[in-house]
């Protein structure tokens, strides 16, 4: 039916057209503006655009904001921001083998999961358009499908992942130290090749896949990483983890786990590349060599650490004992013992001399302090799988073809070099030490940034005095206005 004469006689803005809604009442006749034309079959063709208003009662009444078609004036700022600024190096790497827009997206997903940790993939576009991150970094498509697509061909491209995590090998300082640990995490699908049971896991009925990490423990960050099936133990992964990353100079320090002499070849071909291993308390070579008679002390005013050094067969044995930690555990072996059994002076005697001490074997000729330091800063190793698992919660898998599985686990492993370099932040500003890093978060995060108008200049509310030193301390800001 034609619009009425009277309808379109009622005074309106220019460029307009009255259009009638089929659906009646009160915002029967809808106002909508002419926006331009396009040329068709040598015809110039009206584009119309949003509705402006309505002609209510014979008057036309202007459109107010809609809730639903409001832009976004409230945005997540201050963890972005945080993670954006040390994270950016890692995109950078991934410029360096990816197409920047897939680089981008790939660093998007991974940051997105730092800041918000139980993000399914579904709500990722909305956390995205929400925060300032689609202001640092716009137009990335996010929506579900296309990650899933993206993620599964991140993992079908492992010609690509490898490339990265060379990359980062060849980044490794040649004066710092690397650690080679592995985790599990429970993965119950049954249509991948990943998903076995593992030496852990066989009691609770579960199954796990495997990843083992490669640390740089002098700066905290992962080098490179790699996926292996629940039921593949470390020492057998170890020599095809050095190959496949290409890690050919450094001094690698493993547990028990990753013995040298899995991976022999590897050291052998590698005239650069030195290892260290812990030796059991029971290892023969400990007795033989008298590794527990000490020669001398560490030159450290904080430690009460003894040690001693041997060659034996063309490697080095280091021994250290630590007081302190002498004392604990000669107490704590007190305690557990003396409810189990009677007291045993034979079998006392024997574990006395084996309490603060451990002792490692190495290819390296160096001085027993660089070996002790080594195996104290070891601790990072920990605290960055404590980082994959509580922090960034992904502690099971979220997807279950092969493919998607190594795509997620190099998103993650992107996500944990982000929070990694944010850590050593927190740590060298001295917030640490004041605060637990859920406790900095909190205080990061309740700084938001703000439009007064559509098109006015972001600024940052009013947050607290607390929030506002955090964030001074960490470089965000100058000060709040």
């Amino acid at each position: 039916m034609p619009i009425p004469e009277a309808i379109r006689r009622v005074e309106r803005p220019k460029n307009t057209i009255v259009r009638e809604n089929k659906n009646g009442g009160k915002y029967r006749y809808m106002v909508i503006e002419r926006i331009g034309c396009k040329r068709k079959n040598g015809k110039n063709i009206p584009i119309n655009g949003k509705t402006i208003g309505h002609i209510i009662d014979g008057v036309y009444v202007e459109g107010r904001r809609k809730i639903s078609e409001r832009r976004i004036t409230l945005k997540d700022w201050g963890e972005y921001e945080l993670f954006h600024k040390k994270g950016i190096s890692v995109l950078e790497e991934l410029k360096d083998v990816y197409d920047a827009k897939d680089a981008e997206r790939m660093y998007a997903i991974a940051l997105l999961r730092v800041v918000r940790p139980d993000i399914p993939d579904y709500m990722l576009i909305d956390t995205y358009e929400r925060s300032w991150l689609s202001s640092l970094m716009p137009d990335i498509s996010l929506d579900k499908n296309t990650v899933s697509k993206f993620i599964n061909g991140i993992g079908l491209d492992y010609a690509g992942k490898t490339e990265f995590m060379i990359n980062r090998v060849n980044l490794f300082a040649s004066d710092h130290h690397i650690a080679i640990d592995g985790t599990i995490k429970n993965d119950t699908s049954i249509v991948n090749t990943f998903s076995k049971p593992s030496r852990k896991s066989r009691e609770k009925g579960c199954l796990n896949i495997s990843l083992i990490y490669a640390f740089d423990i002098d700066t905290g960050e992962p080098v490179c990483e790699k996926v292996l099936p629940g039921n593949v133990i470390d020492s057998i992964a170890y020599e095809g983890f050095l190959v496949e990353n290409k890690v050919k100079r450094g001094l690698v320090i493993a547990d028990k786990g990753f013995p040298y002499t899995k991976a022999k070849k590897v050291f052998g071909e590698n005239k650069d590349l030195h290892w260290l291993n812990p030796l059991k308390r029971n290892d023969k070579r400990i007795k033989e060599n008298d590794m527990y008679s000490y020669t001398g002390c560490l030159r450290d005013k904080d430690l009460d650490v003894s040690y001693k050094k041997a060659k034996v067969d063309n490697v080095y044995l280091y021994s250290f004992y630590n007081r302190a930690l002498a004392a604990k555990e000669e107490y704590d072996y007190y305690k557990r013992h003396k409810e189990e059994e009677e007291y045993n002076k034979e079998k006392w005697d024997k574990a006395k001399p084996q309490f603060g001490t451990i002792v490692f074997v190495s290819d390296l000729d160096t001085t027993p302090e660089i070996i002790y330091k080594t195996y104290t800063e070891r601790w990072e190793v920990e605290e960055c799988f404590r980082t994959y698992k509580q922090i960034l919660q992904v502690d099971d898998t979220r997807v279950h073809s092969d493919a998607s599985i190594y795509g997620t686990e190099f998103i993650n492993f992107l996500s944990v070099c982000i929070t990694q370099k944010v850590k050593k932040q927190l740590k060298d500003s001295g917030l640490s030490d004041i605060y637990t890093y859920r406790q900095i978060m909190d205080l990061v995060s309740s700084a938001k940034k703000v439009r007064l108008n559509d098109d006015g200049e972001w600024i940052i509310p009013t947050v607290t005095i607390k929030a506002t030193n955090v964030l001074k301390t960490l470089g965000l800001i100058d000060d709040v206005s």
